[in-house]
């Protein structure tokens, strides 16, 4: 019989080159040994995949003074791609929400 115990972790992990490569930030955390001599393991997968910050318009908005200016200074932007009206509309509303996404940041700085 052995009287020396070894003490080493031996359980493997194995992946493939694709899946490395697609999510990089990807780890293997050992949890606590219940009963067996195998760590149970925690994946937790990492991606990049963005974040949306919703826009989200707030009605008393309308009664601030300055939303006026606001809205006029994101609508007259120069907007990049003008092939046809539908594609001016849509840059012209993303560049008003901008201008309004930077503007409600300032409000909520000041309060």
């Amino acid at each position: 019989m052995q009287s020396d115990l070894l003490l080493e972790q031996l359980d493997w992990f194995f992946t493939s080159v694709n899946l490395t490569l697609a999510y990089p930030n990807t780890m293997v955390l050992p949890l606590a040994k219940i009963t067996s001599d195998h760590i149970p393991c925690k994946i937790v997968v990492g991606t990049n995949i963005p974040k949306t910050n919703l826009f989200r318009f707030e009605n008393f908005w309308l009664d601030h003074p300055d939303f006026n200016e606001t809205v006029l200074e994101g609508w007259s932007k120069q907007i990049r791609n003008d092939r046809d009206a539908a594609s001016v509309l849509a840059g012209k509303l993303k560049n008003t929400r901008y201008s309004l996404k930077i503007w409600s940041k300032k409000l909520s700085n000041l309060s």
